[in-house]
């Protein structure tokens, strides 16, 4: 695939995979709920759903960016960040969007340091392949 036509898909990969994370936090949300596991149940998926969310949403852009995953990576979650704190977090309590706003970082960080490691990885690997 040619490069231009990756770096044009990062966005709606990232985007992508959001929404496929939250289909799925949906559906354990109501089965959850359902089941009797009440609030505290609903609690345990959202704090889940709110590291897994981000950190898919930057690892799958970042696996379809050509070169620097790792510059990508960091882009997206400033991004995400910034569109959670302008325009997610206005709808909670100011104890509540301290919990998302450092469980949401956790997963930003997280996946930044994965994609470093595994661009560093490839980058040490084909240096031991031209040897």
């Amino acid at each position: 695939m040619k490069s231009w036509i990756r770096w044009v898909l990062i966005l709606p990969a990232a985007i992508g995979a959001l929404f496929g994370i939250t289909a799925i936090y949906s559906i354990f949300l109501e089965v959850y709920v359902n089941i009797g596991f009440g609030k505290w149940g609903a609690l345990f998926i959202s704090i889940i759903y709110l590291f897994v969310g981000p950190a898919y949403f930057v690892k799958a852009g970042a696996k379809v960016a050509p070169k620097y995953s790792f510059y990508t990576s960091v882009v997206l979650a400033i991004v995400l960040f910034i569109y959670g704190e302008l325009f997610m977090n206005k709808q909670h309590e100011t104890n509540s969007v301290i919990l998302l706003t450092i469980v949401s970082l956790s997963g930003l960080f997280y996946a930044c340091y994965t994609v470093y490691k595994a661009e560093k990885k490839q980058a040490s690997g084909e240096q031991s392949a031209e040897m």
